[in-house]
């Protein structure tokens, strides 16, 4: 598989008000960050904080449906969501893929997975640290070669 992904970058904005967190996003650069970021193609994002790296994710859905879902757990079914919601103002980086229409979803999903996974290992090596708030990580050697390649990428972008 190769392909190119889209890259665009936020500032997100935090703040909690009667035990409820809202937020808002800024965008830096790109004209279609908005589709960008409503689309339900693939994406991996990356939040930031100054230079430390909080948090990797995969997102099939909009990214602000997935932000919705980290904002608003509580704990219920064990998921108490993103560690770094608490902070007031964060970078989101997201790369947007195009969606790999002849791959099963079990498959697609196991790749973007590896790309994830790759890329955390690749903040791990290069910076001495996994991310700060990471939760999970699903590991596997699906498309290896491909994913660290893809990871390879990601992270000169960052």
């Amino acid at each position: 598989m190769s392909f190119h992904f889209s890259h665009c970058r936020f500032s997100l904005f935090i703040r909690e008000d009667s035990g409820r967190i809202f937020y808002s996003l800024d965008s830096f650069d790109s004209p279609d960050s908005d589709y960008l970021i409503r689309s339900r193609q693939p994406k991996i994002y990356v939040i930031k904080s100054e230079e430390d790296f909080l948090y990797v994710g995969y997102a099939s859905q909009s990214l602000i449906t997935r932000l919705n879902q980290g904002f608003r757990a509580n704990g219920k079914n064990g998921y108490h969501g993103y560690k770094w919601k608490k902070l007031e103002k964060v970078e989101v980086h997201v790369f947007v893929f195009p969606i790999l229409a002849d791959t099963p979803a079990k498959e697609s999903r196991l790749f973007f997975e590896a790309i994830e996974a790759e890329l955390v290992f690749q903040i791990r090596t290069q910076t001495g640290k996994w991310p700060l708030s990471q939760n999970e990580i699903h590991f596997n050697n699906y498309f290896l070669e491909e994913a660290e390649r893809i990871a390879g990428e990601l992270i000169e972008e960052l």
